[in-house]
């Protein structure tokens, strides 16, 4: 995933990274204008598994687990309004319970000109009948997952942004069943 190799910079907020799968794309090697990356991972379990991958990464000094959800950042996680460079959410908005209202508390946090890095399900615009009877039943196998959240949508709504680069993934047609968007939105100034 290019869009994480050499965007993130600075101070990071990595939502939902679970056991750390994609964290490797953030190794100091590929990427060192990284200085901090705050990995925000509700479910303890997948604790050690995430420093395991950040370590392999090169990242060991440079990743902090906070151990709670999106939610409870401004009470627990003790990161101030505009503190943050660049915040990262790759398939998680679609699992979070209140995405709307998560997106809106994460916005703040990010500094003017500072950038939020996309990958998400959102609902597909075609095929909505199909996509509404598959979603009583995926979400019980995968962790919560609705895909027919308007997450692009609720993200454009956050508030200001000065550049949207914004738009469905590579190699994905208008009639996907579970289309991604993915592209870096970034904050007015």
């Amino acid at each position: 995933m290019p869009l994480l190799q050499n965007s993130a910079t600075g101070i990071c907020l990595d939502i939902g990274p679970g056991t750390g799968q994609w964290v490797y794309l953030f190794a100091r090697a590929s990427n060192p204008s990284i200085t901090k990356i705050y990995g925000v991972e509700p479910n303890k379990a997948f604790h050690a598994e995430l420093r395991r991958n950040a370590v392999e990464a090169g990242l060991g000094d440079k990743y902090e687990i906070i151990g709670c959800g999106a939610e409870e950042l401004a009470t627990k996680g003790g990161l101030e309004p505009g503190s943050v460079d660049t915040v990262i959410t790759v398939q998680c908005l679609c699992s979070i319970p209140t995405p709307q209202k998560i997106i809106k508390e994460l916005y703040p946090l990010l500094k003017p000109g500072g950038k939020w890095l996309v990958f998400e399900h959102v609902r597909t615009k075609y095929q909505n009948d199909f996509v509404g009877v598959l979603n009583n039943i995926w979400p019980h196998f995968l962790n919560g997952c609705d895909i027919t959240r308007p997450t692009d949508e609720w993200l454009l709504q956050a508030g200001k942004w000065d550049d949207v680069q914004l738009g469905p993934t590579a190699g994905e047609g208008k009639y996907d069943t579970i289309p991604h968007v993915s592209g870096t939105l970034t904050k007015a100034k």
